[in-house]
């Protein structure tokens, strides 16, 4: 039986990534939900269910979550640095619509620099990370959903290498991760209850690595 994936922000960076990724899954049935449906590449529309809307609708929140299976969230604001409620309110719409369609899996795309022991904060970015703190202070009040945070360091936009490592509260290896090891490591675990009941309500770093496979620690 296939998962039912819902995609929030499918047309940025590590949104298309997680489109594309997930589209390689054969137990995956997936649908994405943006404000620009035109953002996404023709060849990858024309594979999959989309649908258009605000992160700061509730209802274009709720009404996306029907008959959905899990959701990944990764919402942001591309090169807006200025002071937001995308993220903070848009998990908050999230959390709610999956509660009313039972809903029961989320992964979100977070920034590594707000776990304990990351690195300096960049001074550019302190106004949105006001908001993704707020929002990471909601979640740990939501027990009854299974969500995890996937924490990305520096993003490229190199190709997938089949190699990263996750660590609970810190980065495993370097700053940096590709967007395609990121977003294959969040379309296989989604579907794994195992992996994401192990590591619910935690906030995972995320490395990609020179060696070793994509694997748990």
């Amino acid at each position: 039986m296939k998962t039912r994936l819902l995609v929030l922000g499918g047309n940025g960076m590590i949104g298309l990534a997680v489109l594309e990724r997930a589209l390689m899954k054969q137990d995956i049935e997936v649908t994405a939900f943006v404000r620009t449906p035109s953002k996404i590449p023709e060849e990858i529309r024309e594979k999959i269910k989309v649908l258009t809307g605000n992160i700061l609708n509730p209802e274009n929140v709720a009404d996306a979550m029907r008959e959905q299976d899990a959701v990944i969230s990764c919402m942001g604001q591309r090169r807006d640095f200025r002071r937001t409620t995308i993220f903070s309110q848009g998990i908050k719409n999230t959390v709610e619509g999956m509660r009313k369609h039972n809903v029961k899996y989320l992964q979100f795309a977070g920034i590594a620099a707000l776990m304990p022991s990351a690195f300096k904060f960049p001074k550019f970015l302190v106004p949105i990370a006001y908001d993704a703190e707020d929002m990471m202070n909601y979640l740990k009040t939501v027990d009854d959903i299974i969500w995890v945070g996937v924490m990305a360091p520096n993003v490229s936009h190199q190709e997938f290498t089949g190699s990263c490592k996750v660590e609970e509260n810190k980065l495993p290896g370097p700053s940096n991760v590709t967007k395609y090891d990121m977003a294959e490591w969040m379309v296989t675990s989604i579907t794994d209850e195992a992996v994401m009941e192990e590591h619910k309500h935690k906030f995972l770093g995320i490395s990609s690595m020179s060696t070793s496979r994509c694997v748990l620690q």
